[in-house]
C-alpha cells in the first residue's frame, strides 16, 4: 500500500485539515499554477483540488500577457482571486532570497539548478570570492 500523502490522496481529496509549505521563484507563475485546473492529477500542482474557469483564466492571461505592467495587473487580480476563493489558508508569509552574485559569492551552491534560499541558515555558507 502506498504512504498516505497528498500526491497519494491528492484524487480522492479527503482530508479534514492538511498543512504544507513551498518557496516560489521571482516569477508568479507557481504559486498560480497550483489551482489549475489540468494541474489536478497524482503529482500535478494542484494539491488542494480547487478548480475554476476563472481560476484557470487568470492563469493563462498571466501567460500570455507581453506587457509588463499588463501582466503584473493579472497577476494581481489572480492573487486577490485566489485569496478570496481560499483553497488553502496562508499561515505566515516569509521573505526569500532568489539571486546572487557569483562574482562576489561563494559557498552557497546549487540545488536542482538554483540555489537554495528557502532556508536561510543556507546564507551562513556564502563566501566573499577573493581576487
Amino acid at each position: 500500500m502506498l504512504p498516505d500523502t497528498s500526491v497519494n490522496r491528492a484524487p480522492v481529496w479527503d482530508y479534514d485539515i492538511w498543512y504544507f509549505s513551498y518557496g516560489s521563484d521571482i516569477d508568479p507563475d507557481f504559486p498560480l499554477i497550483s489551482v489549475l485546473c489540468g494541474e489536478r492529477y497524482p503529482g500535478g500542482w494542484n494539491w488542494t483540488g480547487s478548480c475554476t474557469e476563472e481560476g484557470d483564466a487568470y492563469y493563462w492571461a498571466q501567460q500570455a500577457a507581453v506587457d509588463h505592467d499588463e501582466r503584473v495587473k493579472v497577476v494581481h487580480e489572480a492573487q486577490a482571486y485566489i485569496y478570496n476563493q481560499r483553497p488553502w489558508v496562508m499561515v505566515a508569509y516569509t521573505n526569500s532570497i532568489t539571486a546572487f552574485r557569483t562574482d562576489r559569492f561563494s559557498g552557497l551552491g546549487s540545488r536542482i539548478g538554483y540555489a537554495d534560499f528557502m532556508y536561510p541558515t543556507n546564507l551562513l555558507k556564502a563566501v566573499p570570492v577573493q581576487d
